[in-house]
């Protein structure tokens, strides 16, 4: 299973970001709760965010689970109809990825506007 979140600094310890707006997403590899090992990958459209193009680029990446702050309302319709779950949140990204493997990750609402 493959977790990506959206960070604000990559590192494991860093913000969870807004989705369509975050400068990275940080993607954790986890075999039977367990994580084997993460990478950092660069948001492509972060100087340049162009609406679905974001998802387009987490789908084409195999991820199962997305954590974020936020996200627009089309984004996640095109998320979940490639079967990534959303899932909000807010916090660091490690702890998130770590709570949610617990099943104690509190989910927050989606504070994106749009």
């Amino acid at each position: 299973m493959k977790i990506a979140v959206a960070s604000e600094s990559g590192a494991d310890g860093g913000g969870i970001g807004h989705f369509g707006r975050c400068m990275e997403f940080v993607v954790f590899e986890v075999r039977e709760e367990k994580i084997l090992g993460r990478e950092v990958v660069k948001n492509p459209f972060y100087d340049n965010h162009v609406p679905g193009e974001v998802p387009k680029f987490l789908i084409s990446q195999n991820v199962d689970i997305l954590i974020t702050r936020a996200a627009g309302q089309n984004a996640i319709k095109m998320l979940e109809s490639a079967s990534i779950r959303v899932v909000f949140a807010q916090g660091e990204v490690r702890d998130a990825v770590d709570r949610y493997l617990e099943g104690k990750l509190p989910e927050a609402s989606n504070v994106c506007s749009h």
